[in-house]
């Protein structure tokens, strides 16, 4: 798999999570899991641009 299709799908998934976070938390008003939901976004956004 190259190098930039990883990145790129890192960042969609990325991207997808963070909009996930928003949808939960406006249906279920859940802060842990947003939280958590944000996180890991967080992390796959860090690791898609430590990707050389």
């Amino acid at each position: 798999m190259k190098k930039s299709t990883l990145k790129l799908g890192m960042t969609v998934i990325a991207v997808a999570l963070f909009v996930y976070a928003l949808v939960d938390m406006f249906l279920y008003h859940d802060n842990r899991r947003m939280a958590l939901i944000v996180f890991v976004a967080l992390l796959l956004g860090y690791y898609a641009a430590k990707v050389k």
